[in-house]
């Protein structure tokens, strides 16, 4: 190169020629000069080579920059972006997850497309397989709702009556449990605003009694029966008939609200009364005498009680009880249309003096009337059964 740019100025025939021959032997000598970065430069490129999730494209990207780089800081920050890239296209560990839960939240009917993108770039950003795991479970509960929702078209306002009532502090757990139940199996807002009534009424009253460290009984609001229509009920028919078959048997039930309530009256001696609503069912058998008297959980007024009374051969009768709250003695009550009432005996010659027992004869001592309605205090019926077996023993 040296003798070809003399052998060049020899020849040239002008001062001007001859300066711009040593302009470009300069530019050459430059050109050729080492490269004080040469050193960074390739082992740069070495380390750039050894990322295995760069494609070819890349690494000449990365590498053509280097041979370009001024200075140390310069190489420097190209090897970073570099590693970042790489770090970005490995393979994750937790790919295979995360495209399985995706496909389940895919396969979601009840979800909305908005809520399943969200959730899978939630899959994408995950750490470790319980953060999935997590999201997949939020997902199935989500549609799961959304599917109750659907079927139910109460749902949402049952939701909220529930969490109205599991706020109420001076409900205890088994008054709670009802309340809940009663409002699972409501089939209009009516009676789910009444439920809700009634738990905060019933609430209110404990309160009041923790208050005046008082035990009271429950007052409530919104019966469906007033004061009036109480005073009004039918008297009692004075029956004395003995119970001949399973139909002749009758029930009553009283309680005060928010508590067990009582279940007794008469039927066949070891017949079965069984008494239900929704899914809810109760038995109590009764005895020798055809007695019985038993305690069911609490259910509010307006329920409608399903009862079943089964002779031990097996014939049975079938009957209802409408539960309504009574504001004379502040419970909530309910009776068939058969049911056990006191009645003086008469003797056997029309007499009005009293019969009197014989107390060598085991003779069933049951009695009957046919009412049509609800007696008008529980304590009647409650005391009848009681005295029922002294004032119909026959000699």
């Amino acid at each position: 190169q040296r003798a070809d740019f003399n052998e060049q100025i020899e020849n040239a025939d002008s001062s001007l020629t001859i300066t711009s021959i040593l302009e470009e032997a300069a530019q050459v000598d430059a050109d050729q000069a080492p490269d004080p970065l040469q050193d960074e430069k390739d082992e740069a490129k070495e380390t750039i080579a050894g990322y295995e999730n760069l494609d070819e494209d890349q690494v000449a990207e990365f590498n053509e920059r280097i041979d370009e780089a001024e200075s140390t800081q310069d190489i420097n920050d190209i090897v970073e972006e570099a590693v970042s890239v790489n770090d970005e296209q490995a393979e994750d560990p937790l790919q295979e997850e995360k495209d399985s839960a995706k496909e389940t939240i895919d396969a979601l009917e009840n979800v909305s497309d908005e809520t399943k993108e969200t959730m899978k770039e939630d899959i994408d950003s995950a750490d470790s397989s319980e953060d999935i795991e997590a999201i997949v479970t939020e997902a199935e509960r989500i549609n799961d709702d959304q599917a109750e929702e659907e079927e139910d078209p109460l749902a949402a306002e049952k939701e909220a009556a529930k969490e109205e009532i599991l706020a109420l502090e001076y409900l205890n757990e088994e008054t709670l449990a009802l309340f809940i139940s009663q409002i699972n199996e409501a089939d209009s807002q009516e009676m789910i605003d009444r439920l809700v009534r009634e738990a905060n009424e019933t609430n209110e009253s404990r309160q009041r009694d923790l208050e005046d460290d008082v035990v009271t009984e429950a007052e409530i609001i919104g019966g469906t029966l007033d004061e009036s229509e109480v005073e009004d009920m039918p008297e009692p028919r004075d029956d004395n008939e003995l119970i001949m078959s399973i139909e002749d048997s009758g029930v009553y039930i009283e309680g005060t609200v928010g508590e067990r309530l009582t279940a007794s009256g008469i039927t066949l001696p070891g017949a079965t009364v069984t008494i239900s609503s929704g899914d809810q069912s109760f038995e109590i058998v009764a005895g020798e005498d055809g007695l019985f008297e038993g305690t069911i959980p609490y259910f509010s007024s307006g329920t409608v009680l399903n009862v079943v009374f089964t002779a031990e051969d097996g014939e049975t009768y079938e009957t209802t009880v409408t539960l309504v709250y009574d504001p004379t003695t502040k419970t909530v009550k309910g009776g068939s249309d058969h049911e056990v009432v006191v009645a003086e005996p008469e003797d056997s010659d029309g007499s009005d003096e009293e019969v009197a027992a014989d107390e060598d004869e085991d003779l069933p001592a049951t009695g009957l009337m046919n009412n049509i309605g609800i007696p008008i205090a529980g304590a009647i019926a409650l005391f009848g059964i009681g005295l029922f077996a002294l004032f119909f023993r026959r000699r």
